[in-house]
């Protein structure tokens, strides 16, 4: 999306709104990864405080199409660049 993960990360876990849980998952490859886990009020919390014009060019459409889509529910189903036109 033309953020930084790791900035992102630290931002939602300052929030007393922000569910942020950190999990253990095996890869394709056998290995243990970290995961980061946020439920969807934080979701859409976290995407309503970001500010687009700080966001990589590359990335902007898709954030701000996040930020101005018809429902939660439409968003979270259809990832930009899925969705018909």
């Amino acid at each position: 999306m033309g953020l930084a993960f790791s900035a992102q990360l630290q931002k939602l876990k300052k929030k007393s709104w922000a569910v942020v849980s950190e999990i253990d998952t095996t890869g394709a490859d056998g290995k243990t990864y970290s995961m980061v886990m946020i439920d969807r009020r934080t979701l859409l919390m976290w995407l309503a405080n970001i500010d687009e014009r700080k966001v990589k060019a590359t990335g902007r459409e898709k954030v701000v199409s996040c930020l101005a889509f018809r429902s939660s529910k439409s968003c979270l189903r259809n990832p930009v660049g899925s969705r018909s036109q």
